[in-house]
C-alpha cells in the first residue's frame, strides 16, 4: 500500500457477517488536531483491495461538506452532538451504512443493547438539522477570516485550516471536501505549555470545552502538549 497521510486504526468486528470470519476494519478520521485531510478515495481504494471495511468519522465536515459513501466508504459516523445538533444540549450519534446487511446489524445491536434515543433527543436533533446549513456556512466564513488573521500574526507559528489560500492541502481538500472545509481550525504557537495555559485562561469570548459546533466558541489544547509539563 502506498503511503497515505491519515489517522487510522485496523480492528475486526466479530459476527458482523453471520457465518463468516470477522472482517478487518479501517477507521478513517477525516480530521484531527492538525486538521490533516484524509484522502478518502485513495484510502478506500487500497482498503477494498485487502477486503477491509472502511468507516469514516465525518463529524467535523458533516454530510453537507462531504459524502464519504460516494467515495466508496462502507459506513459513516456522525456525532449529532456537534454541528448537527448545534446547541450543545444533545448527546447523540448517527451511523449511516451503504449496505443493508450492515444497517440490519446496527439495528439489531441497537435493539439488543438499548441505544435508542428518547423523544426529546430526536426533537433536539431535528431542530438542529433545520438550521445546519445556515450555521455551518457562517461558521466556515468566520473560521476562514480568523485563519487569515492568525496567519498574519507575528506570534503564530502555523495555522491549520485546509481552505486557507496557499495551504499545502488545498488541492486535496478541493477533491475530498468539494463543498467546503467546515468551521474547525487549529494553530500553533512557538512558546511553552505554561504560557499557552496563561493565554487560554485570559480568553474572554472563547471558552474551554470538549464539544464543538454549538453557539459558543470552544477551545481545546492537545493532550500531547499538556503531557510535556
Amino acid at each position: 500500500m502506498r503511503k497515505l497521510s491519515v489517522n487510522w486504526k485496523v480492528a475486526s468486528l466479530p459476527h458482523f457477517h453471520p457465518g463468516s470470519q470477522p472482517q478487518p476494519l479501517l477507521l478513517i478520521l477525516l480530521f484531527q488536531v492538525a486538521l490533516v485531510v484524509a484522502d478518502i478515495p485513495a484510502i478506500v481504494n487500497e482498503a477494498k483491495k485487502l477486503n477491509i471495511l472502511t468507516i469514516v468519522d465525518s463529524t467535523f465536515a458533516t454530510l453537507l461538506r462531504q459524502r464519504p459513501l460516494d467515495f466508496g466508504a462502507d459506513i459513516v459516523l456522525q456525532s449529532v452532538t456537534k454541528f448537527l445538533g448545534g446547541h450543545s444540549d444533545l448527546l447523540l450519534g448517527a451511523v449511516i451504512c451503504k449496505a443493508n446487511a450492515h444497517a440490519e446489524f446496527m439495528v439489531k445491536n441497537r435493539h439488543d443493547f438499548g441505544a435508542i434515543p428518547g423523544g426529546l433527543d430526536a426533537f433536539l436533533a431535528m431542530r438542529g438539522l433545520r438550521t445546519l446549513a445556515v450555521r455551518l456556512d457562517r461558521s466556515e466564513t468566520n473560521a476562514l477570516e480568523l485563519a487569515k488573521r492568525l496567519r498574519d500574526h507575528p506570534k503564530i507559528k502555523k495555522v491549520n485550516f485546509p481552505a486557507l489560500p496557499g495551504d499545502s492541502q488545498d488541492e486535496k481538500a478541493t477533491r475530498v471536501l468539494p463543498n467546503g472545509c467546515g468551521g474547525m481550525l487549529s494553530f500553533e504557537i512557538d512558546t511553552t505549555p505554561e504560557r499557552v495555559d496563561q493565554i487560554l485562561q485570559s480568553l474572554k469570548v472563547i471558552s474551554h470545552a470538549t464539544s464543538l459546533g454549538g453557539g459558543r466558541e470552544p477551545h481545546r489544547t492537545p493532550i500531547s502538549l499538556r503531557s510535556r509539563k
